[in-house]
């Protein structure tokens, strides 16, 4: 598409953006929001409404989503809103419901905006009603963040038992306990008026397949940078200043001598570069480290993931730190590996499918890399599997995220959620078609 009309300097200009499967608004010649979309036949699925800091309160959110719906007549596209904003723009603008098909708007909380008495009682605050139904996973008053719920907000308790509250029928919005197994995500699926099911963990991939497409999956990205930063620093020291030796023989009550490696002088190349790997970056600020960024969205700085061939081997530590997309399982494959120089250090604290298991068996019994892994394929791992005495290799149980304060930084951004929904605001955290 061509931009939205020749505008000022400083003016909104729209474009589309095919190859993201996206709307983008510029505003100066910067990135200032965006609508995710998903395109199948004649229909067009608006997934995600997200406007970058900064330019927030400019009204560019309304202005994305009348540019969007405005492209779809044109396209003759019928418009399925599965963004929380866009739903909520609709009904402030009902000259563009004529775009969803009939058959889908109640799905979507959509009704003839001329009923109503049908719409002011629908308990819809996130878009303008009286009062917005949400499950929590825990009683508000017992977690600081969520004290004092936004207006309009009433909570109720949902543990991820499988009997489910009163408010079944109403509610919109539902935080997933930790732990909630399948069963209890397909039932809470079904629900007539959910509309956005909130994580409290980064990775959405355990929950994604359950979860059709009308209702909106966002992740706690943010909530978990600082741990998870943390362990991977910790990891690489630890791992380089043989800390797992001397601490065998400390309880061996021996006096091992050996010389170790420093940190300082290495390169550093982080695969997955977002909030987390910002967080790495900011930590190795100090230790006279050369970082390498990559991501699926090059950008200033940031390679593209096509460059790994190109950057591995130069690089003396790997950090994996990509979300799973059926792009990304075995990313670190055999030839992955093989790309990687002599003694190089792996860490990956994302998800252990990642990595093939198999493949880097090979390498670290060659002794060949090293590697510290928080996270496995299969996970926990059997007593008898391999991994558990594979030279080279530093493991943890999966604790990298797991802090004292873990649950009361994710509900720091549930409870900013919540206030964005309240009055209609965009949603952070999206989890789009491409599992990120």
């Amino acid at each position: 598409m061509e931009p939205s009309g020749t505008a000022a300097a400083g003016e909104p200009v729209v474009t589309d953006n095919p190859a993201a499967s996206r709307y983008e608004l510029h505003v100066g010649g910067a990135l200032a929001g965006f609508v995710n979309y998903h395109l199948s036949d004649q229909r067009i699925s608006l997934i995600h409404t997200e406007i970058e800091p900064g330019f927030e309160g400019a009204g560019l959110a309304a202005h994305l989503a009348r540019y969007s719906l405005d492209d779809a007549r044109k396209r003759h596209l019928a418009v399925l809103p599965s963004c929380p904003y866009i739903r909520s723009w609709l009904k402030k603008h009902p000259e563009y419901l004529d775009l969803v098909p009939e058959d889908r708007r109640a799905v979507f909380g959509l009704y003839d905006m001329n009923d109503l008495s049908r719409e002011s009682t629908s308990g819809d605050a996130g878009s303008g009603g009286d009062v917005t139904r949400v499950w929590l996973p825990e009683p508000p008053e017992s977690i600081e963040p969520l004290k004092s719920l936004p207006e309009g907000i009433e909570a109720d308790v949902w543990t991820g038992s499988e009997t489910l509250p009163e408010s079944k029928d109403e509610v919109e919005l539902i935080v997933l306990p930790f732990g909630a197994k399948p069963a209890a995500i397909t039932e809470i699926s079904r629900l007539p008026r959910l509309k956005v099911i909130q994580l409290m963990s980064a990775g959405a991939e355990h929950v994604r397949p359950y979860v059709p497409a009308h209702i909106t999956l966002c992740n706690a990205r943010g909530a978990h940078d600082t741990a998870t930063a943390e362990w991977t620093v910790g990891a690489i020291v630890a791992h380089l200043r043989k800390f797992p030796r001397f601490i065998r023989a400390q309880e061996a009550r021996e006096w091992d001598w050996v010389p170790s490696e420093t940190l300082a002088g290495k390169r550093v190349l982080i695969v997955g570069y977002g909030s987390i790997g910002a967080a790495v970056e900011r930590r190795l600020a100090g230790w006279e480290v050369t970082i390498d960024r990559v991501a699926k969205s090059p950008r200033d700085g940031v390679h593209p993931i096509e460059d790994l061939p190109a950057l591995l081997p130069g690089a003396d530590v790997v950090v994996i730190l990509v979300p799973v997309t059926d792009e990304t399982r075995h990313l670190v494959n055999a030839q992955f590996l093989a790309n990687m120089k002599d003694n190089a250090l792996l860490v990956n604290a994302a998800r252990g499918v990642i990595v093939d298991t198999d493949a880097l068996l090979k390498e670290l019994a060659s002794n060949r890399i090293r590697a510290a892994l928080d996270v496995t394929d299969p996970e926990p791992l059997l007593p008898g599997h391999p991994l558990w005495q594979a030279p080279g290799l530093l493991l943890t149980p999966h604790v990298a995220g797991s802090v004292s304060d873990t649950s009361v930084r994710a509900y720091q951004v549930i409870s900013d959620q919540l206030a964005r929904y309240a009055v209609g605001e965009p949603l952070r955290n999206v989890i789009g078609a491409r599992g990120y």
